[in-house]
């Protein structure tokens, strides 16, 4: 996402935002997520580390509750604070289907299936995306993504109609991909 997003500011026409596509063969980060909403008594906050490479998105939560989300194509596997796992495919439950097709379409910076997911707006310091209505993306209704001063990833907010999530980045590693 990171590469996506400083492709997308620091390009003059909006339509080249892919320029770079190779620079990045990984992402660490750190994460603070924070889910407010009608379906929270309080706050939920928790400390996640994310991995992406083209191939696999891992999605550690550490605290409060240990999980891991791996996301490999279109295979969902769900490890819990037991060590149970579970395998889901994507396409089982629709919206889940839309929202990783949004998430593959950002990290992988497939700019043609973003401009089919999502109206793009940027306003120099991020970008914000509008779902389009017939994606299907049920229970998102607005992404913001933000840049520190350094140009790295900083917040990523996710508005649904009973909740908002925020996950903000504390730390960003970009590997890039090996020059050929």
């Amino acid at each position: 996402m990171t590469a996506l997003l400083w492709v997308l500011l620091a390009q003059s026409q909006p339509n080249d935002f892919l320029v770079g596509i190779q620079a990045t063969q990984k992402v660490h980060a750190e994460v603070a997520m924070l889910k407010e909403g009608a379906l929270w008594a309080r706050p939920y906050a928790s400390k996640v580390v994310l991995d992406w490479t083209p191939q696999e998105i891992r999605w550690e939560t550490l605290a409060p509750v240990r999980s891991l989300v791996e996301i490999e194509g279109a295979r969902i596997a769900v490890t819990d604070a037991r060590g149970r796992r579970r395998v889901l495919p994507a396409q089982s439950t629709p919206p889940l289907g839309g929202l990783l097709g949004a998430l593959d379409a950002l990290v992988a910076l497939d700019q043609s299936k973003l401009e089919q997911l999502f109206d793009i707006r940027t306003d120099g310091s991020g970008l914000t995306l509008i779902p389009k209505p017939t994606v299907g993306m049920v229970g998102i209704s607005l992404i913001e993504v933000r840049l520190n001063a350094a140009r790295e990833i900083q917040t990523v907010v996710l508005h649904a109609p009973r909740e908002t999530t925020r996950l903000t980045f504390t730390k960003v590693e970009r590997i890039p991909a090996a020059a050929h």
